[in-house]
């Protein structure tokens, strides 16, 4: 059984998918990047449930994602201030899986 894993996310795509929709010109374009911008927040939100701990790089799409999950704990979800701190957490040695936008790592 593997052991307690953390999800970094590099970021909220949904967000960048929502951005798509917006400035996109054509009606019909526009629909169907909202509904990929649904689609990809579902499956988002859905990886976080899989992990112990999930790892932002910015305070933004933390809060994004984090947004109306009250039932959740906070400490779950986790603001990187420094990425190149990953490799002085050693998340590794304290068995921690390291889990980058959901693709598992081969160690």
């Amino acid at each position: 059984m593997p052991g307690p894993a953390a999800l970094l996310n590099h970021d909220a795509w949904f967000r960048t998918v929502e951005g798509y929709a917006r400035s996109e010109p054509s009606p019909i374009n526009r629909f169907f990047w909202r509904l990929e911008a649904r689609a990809v927040r579902r499956y988002e939100l859905a990886a976080q449930s899989a992990f112990e701990w999930s790892l932002f790089l910015s305070e933004e799409d933390r809060q994004e994602i984090v947004a109306g999950r009250e039932g959740l704990s906070a400490a779950r979800f986790l603001f990187l201030e420094d990425p190149a701190r990953l490799a002085d957490e050693r998340f590794h040695d304290v068995g921690i899986e390291l889990v980058q936008n959901g693709a598992r790592l081969a160690r």
